[in-house]
């Protein structure tokens, strides 16, 4: 899923600019030739002038930030227990687009998943894992969520999703089917943490391409 860019250099801010992807996402917005980079959403502070704001904070950051923006479209890349009513709220005259994962390869992987659904037989059984770094707090992945909720229209209920915290992983899902006779495996396996910074800035030019609404996805 890759977004081509137009003419225009937008301004984009960034939220959440200590954590590591906040960093990663600084650096690509300060060499890229589409975008300009509109500076840090400090703590507390006025967001500054821009036309897109990427937010990779906290759920409690997440509900601060809602409270300082003045119509920016916003691409949150937070996930754990987000403050969904603010968000509507908030998308009701403006643009919100909620990104569980913000690696191309993952949104394959969903497409992969409602090809397979539609072939696979009703008794196979489905299991789906999920490994990440050990300071990852959210469990399950805000990701095996998305995935599961596409999984479950067709297995409704009957989808065990296990969680891994060790070392240093960045990103590792894994979809397994098993019949009697037969079993199927996909991976999407994440072996560089950039991937997630060039992905943020294709969705906002997404984000750029959409009116007001919130798009989950």
């Amino acid at each position: 899923m890759w977004y081509h860019f137009g003419m225009k250099k937008m301004k984009v801010s960034v939220h959440g600019t200590t954590g590591k992807l906040g960093t990663l996402i600084v650096k690509e917005l300060k060499k890229s030739k589409s975008f300009d980079y509109a500076g840090p959403v400090k703590r507390e502070e006025p967001v500054p002038i821009c036309d897109v704001v990427i937010d990779v904070s906290s759920p409690e950051g997440t509900r601060s930030l809602l409270k300082r923006l003045s119509g920016e479209k916003l691409v949150v890349g937070t996930t754990g227990d987000l403050p969904m009513k603010e968000l509507k709220s908030y998308s009701r005259n403006n643009t919100v687009l909620l990104v569980s994962n913000f690696a191309v390869g993952i949104h394959m992987f969903k497409e992969i998943i409602s090809v397979l659904l539609k072939e696979i037989p009703d008794q196979w059984e489905v299991s789906l894992s999920e490994t990440h770094h050990k300071n990852k707090k959210d469990s399950p992945s805000g990701t095996a969520k998305k995935l599961a909720k596409e999984i479950d229209k067709k297995y409704k209920g009957k989808l065990s999703i296990k969680s891994i915290r060790e070392g240093k992983v960045v990103g590792r899902h894994v979809l397994t089917l098993n019949s009697k006779k037969e079993s199927l495996e996909i991976i999407h396996d994440v072996k560089d943490r950039n991937v997630f910074a060039v992905g943020a800035l294709n969705f906002v030019q997404m984000a750029m391409n959409k009116k007001r609404g919130l798009f989950e996805i």
